[in-house]
């Protein structure tokens, strides 16, 4: 079998907002039929469900954090607290590859 991996490209827009782009391989797609009756609609689903989840953790830091600095204002919203939460640092592991045997 070959091995074939899903694909996605992103196009950012004038809002912020972005628009996505999803390859699914044969094999995967087929797997998803067996499980949903709408691929689509499942994607939708999952990344709304997992985006909302997102939404309510970063709310309740950035309150916590405005409130324990004193800096929360009548002004702020869920959406404005999110929007300008600042992002996490990640950082791409570094595998040991000293023991490596060709």
């Amino acid at each position: 079998m070959t091995e074939e991996y899903i694909k996605s490209s992103k196009t950012i827009k004038d809002d912020g907002g972005v628009d996505i782009t999803l390859h699914l391989t044969p094999l995967m797609y087929k797997s998803l039929q067996h499980i949903c009756s709408d691929v689509n609609m499942f994607i939708v689903n999952f990344v709304f469900s997992r985006s909302e989840n997102s939404i309510d953790e970063i709310y309740k830091k950035e309150i916590e954090k405005h409130i324990t600095a004193g800096t929360i204002t009548a002004d702020m919203t869920k959406e404005s607290l999110v929007l300008n939460a600042e992002l996490p640092v990640y950082q791409m592991p570094i595998f040991d590859m000293s023991n490596n045997e060709l």
